[in-house]
């Protein structure tokens, strides 16, 4: 009973960690066509999007990479609270955000150290 239970666990924690890639990877995209919808560079877009995508590869860039997307979820959520509610709303809005947002990056790094550990098999 205990194994099936731990097994049952294990595969629903792959089925989040995967959600969480997916919205990783999401957010990877969006922001390099924000970049060439702002700078209208196709070179701009390219590097972003690679150069993201290889941060993620490299264990120690994709935390750096994950905690600024973190942190820009943050700013986001407090430029969205200023303008809702002023400063506590923008600090409440701000906070959430980055504990959310936090929460499905270390989620999309266990999938990402998931899918290196298989690659290693």
């Amino acid at each position: 009973m205990k194994g099936e239970v731990q097994v049952r666990r294990g595969v629903t924690q792959a089925k989040f960690n995967d959600t969480a890639s997916n919205w990783l990877y999401g957010e990877i995209f969006v922001i390099s066509v924000a970049i060439i919808i702002f700078t209208g560079s196709w070179v701009l877009f390219g590097i972003s999007l690679i150069g993201m995508i290889v941060l993620t590869v490299i264990r120690r860039l994709a935390v750096v990479l994950m905690v600024l997307l973190s942190l820009f979820w943050a700013i986001i959520g407090g430029v969205i609270g200023l303008h809702l509610g002023g400063i506590a709303a923008a600090i409440v809005i701000g906070v959430i955000a980055l504990l959310v947002t936090g929460g499905l990056h270390i989620r999309a790094l266990e999938w990402i150290d998931d899918m290196d550990k298989k690659k290693g098999v």
